[in-house]
């Protein structure tokens, strides 16, 4: 800045000289050294001014470089870069930057041995190319270098080297070689190169069909598995490479491209353009980006056509299983409902073990008696069957069965029971091991055949009451079926219809009657057989009732009886068997017209509630305990007090001229005994009529 102002100074010298040898006015003189003053100033400033902006410039040109050298510096380290020169005239090593090995010179024999002799030739190669070329083209190889200290176990790091010529003109130029450290990134890249092969293997296995799609559905890659599945042909088919996922049934159905999301079903796929019929299961799973939007479309598909037959195959036989165990249960309970009903038991010896034991189910023993204990229940020591189980290897070589009076086994009394014992011989490698067999208790079919006995012998002697009812049967029924025959040959002759009216009210009489004789002997037979049906179901008592009253009422003919009926409910609804409630009415009813000439007949029923309360007292004599009591109340002829204990057997008749069989009440009474309920009669004598009644349990259904 000096220099500037002296020349300033200098500058101006030569006009102050001029004005001098002018000779100019002092005041003029003055203006000029002001004016030269001012421009001296002036040009001070400016270099002054100049001076400043070059000295910041140049310092933040300095600020500059050393931020970039920082900047570089950290780069380096954070890259883990080497930098290396190497003189080639001296052969020597100068290591500029690093961690790999110790800064300073390091000889080039030395710095060749840390090199894997995999990666040395790669690495002379470079650097030959490097030096006869002349020029700064950098030029790049890998290498494997051992970073570990002198006499340390190696330690080999994966190396990216790039090597540039540096002092062109020099006679002997030097290489400058960048090492940087990518054992991280080959380790990464090599775990990725892994991974990846591992999902391509993935991809291409044959356990499932793997298809990749893009966001508009249009298929990418496929699988081999895929390709075999749906028969490709060739590697890029266009039947399904050119068509689009949301194209294709049954995926056309089901996806909403607007609202992708995972999705599991399975379908039959049928494809006649390639031959393909299976049962698929699909998997289909949508990939999205950081927006949101799809990015592609990822489908599993598997065959589950063999699966599926394997499956309906193993419903078949777990149905058939179902069936066998269903099968074998009903067996079981049949066992054990013949077990049971027949009181018998299974029996097991061990001669072994010279135990018994004795099962009434199949899986754990009832009871356990040694053998000795055994022999102990049989009474009769001279049975076979004592002898057979004192010495089995002698006497239970063959199957045997006998009949034993024993002791009771299972129970607790003093009576002797009747067993059948079967035996069966079990036999092992060395002989007769044991025995197996039944038990049946048949102490009930000997006392059977005990009663049996007794009503053979009562049956012989009902043989002469049997005679006598033969013998009335062939009177009653001959009886009607004369009057039908005579009485049909006399209706043609007859030219008024009054009259034909007439005989064919007598004809419908007399079928009427042959008509429930009958069924009287068939209820007896039924009854000699088998026990009296009652069958109870819910009903309208009343109703029925009314409607029988009205049936009934057309059998009295007799002008001078009046037929009244006491229904005191117009609704009742019970559980009870309406029909046979029903035919003991009849038969009230039919022997109170036999026997009453004038008069009145009253059928009718009452409800007795326990409590001494009844629906219906305007009739005595009937029965209070809880139920519904029917009642038919006649005022014929009546019945001796003698004998009113005796109409309700069978074959009697209080009067022989009267037609019947006698069968009727005894009916009436097995009926009302089968219902739970009872029967009686009351009458005063005779000439005072009488009532017959019939009562059954109080089974009102509450709506």
């Amino acid at each position: 800045m000096l220099d500037t102002l002296t020349t300033v100074i200098a500058d101006a010298a030569p006009v102050l000289n001029t004005a001098a040898r002018h000779n100019y006015h002092p005041t003029e003189l003055n203006t000029i050294t002001v004016v030269v003053t001012l421009i001296v100033i002036a040009a001070f400033v400016l270099v002054f001014i100049a001076n400043r902006i070059i000295i910041r410039r140049v310092k933040l040109t300095t600020h500059r470089t050393q931020d970039i050298t920082s900047l570089m510096q950290h780069a380096v380290t954070l890259g883990d870069i080497n930098v290396l020169k190497f003189n080639m005239g001296t052969r020597q090593v100068d290591v500029l930057y690093g961690q790999a090995i110790p800064q300073g010179e390091l000889a080039m024999s030395e710095f060749m041995e840390r090199i894997h002799p995999s990666s040395l030739t790669d690495f002379e190669i470079m650097m030959r190319y490097v030096g006869r070329r002349n020029e700064d083209e950098a030029q790049v190889c890998s290498l494997l270098f051992n970073v570990a200290p002198a006499h340390a176990p190696a330690d080999w790091r994966s190396m990216s080297c790039q090597a540039m010529l540096v002092d062109m003109g020099a006679k002997k130029p030097s290489i400058i070689c960048t090492m940087a450290d990518e054992t991280l990134t080959e380790n990464e890249r090599r775990q990725e190169q892994a991974l990846t092969e591992k999902y391509k293997r993935i991809f291409d296995q044959d356990i499932v069909g793997l298809v990749y799609y893009d966001s508009q559905g249009m298929m990418l890659a496929a699988n081999s598995y895929i390709r075999q599945m749906l028969h490709f042909q060739g590697d890029n088919d266009p039947y399904f490479f050119q068509t689009s996922l949301f194209d294709r049934n049954p995926l056309r159905e089901v996806v909403d491209r607007a609202h992708m999301e995972d999705l599991y079903f399975c379908t039959r796929s049928v494809i006649p353009e390639r031959g393909v019929n299976l049962y698929l299961e699909l998997r289909l799973h949508p990939t999205f980006n950081e927006q949101g939007e799809l990015a592609n479309i990822s489908l599993a598909v598997r065959d589950v056509t063999q699966e599926r037959e394997l499956y309906l195959k193993t419903k078949e036989n777990n149905e058939e299983l179902q069936r066998i165990n269903a099968a074998i249960s009903d067996y079981e309970r049949e066992l054990q409902y013949l077990m049971d009903s027949c009181e018998m038991r299974v029996w097991r010896l061990s001669l072994a073990d010279r135990q018994i034991t004795f099962h009434k189910t199949l899986s754990t023993y009832e009871k356990l008696l040694t053998l000795d204990e055994f022999l102990g229940y049989f009474i009769d020591k001279d049975n076979p069957m004592v002898r057979n189980f004192s010495n089995p290897v002698d006497h239970l070589m063959q199957p045997t069965s006998q009949l034993c009076r024993m002791k009771p086994i299972f129970h607790d009394n003093h009576d002797a029971d009747w067993n059948i014992i079967d035996c069966v011989p079990v036999f092992g490698d060395e002989g007769l091991v044991g025995c197996f067999g039944t038990l049946r208790n048949v102490t009930s079919l000997i006392k059977a055949q005990e009663r049996l006995k007794e009503e053979t012998r009562r049956a012989q002697d009902s043989g002469h009451q049997k005679s006598v009812f033969m013998a009335n049967m062939t009177h009653e029924i001959r009886t009607p079926l004369n009057s039908i025959v005579g009485f049909s040959d006399l209706l043609p002759m007859m030219s008024s219809p009054e009259e034909k009216a007439e005989l064919v009210k007598v004809i419908m009489n007399n079928c009427d009657m042959l008509l429930r004789l009958i069924n009287d002997i068939l209820e007896i037979s039924s009854m000699a057989t088998s026990e009296m049906a009652f069958v109870p179901h819910d009903t309208d008592f009343a109703t029925e009732f009314s409607q029988a009253a009205q049936t009934l009422e057309q059998r009295i003919q007799t002008p001078g009886v009046e037929f009244m009926v006491d229904n005191p409910f117009a609704t009742l609804l019970v559980h009870t068997d309406m029909q046979r409630v029903i035919q003991i009415l009849t038969n009230f009813v039919t022997n109170a017209v036999k026997y009453t000439q004038q008069g009145h007949i009253r059928i009718g029923y009452c409800v007795n509630d326990g409590n001494g309360q009844s629906s219906s007292p305007s009739v005595s004599g009937l029965p209070t305990t809880p139920g519904i009591v029917v009642y038919c109340e006649d005022t014929g002829i009546g019945i001796p007090q003698d004998k009113q204990h005796t109409v309700f057997e069978r074959f009697v008749k209080l009067n022989d001229y009267v037609q019947g069989t006698g069968l009727g009440l005894s009916i009436c009474k097995a009926i009302a005994q089968r219902a739970g309920g009872a029967i009686g009669v009351t009458s005063k004598g005779e000439g005072h009529g009488s009532t017959f009644w019939f009562s059954l349990p109080l089974n009102i259904i509450v709506n």
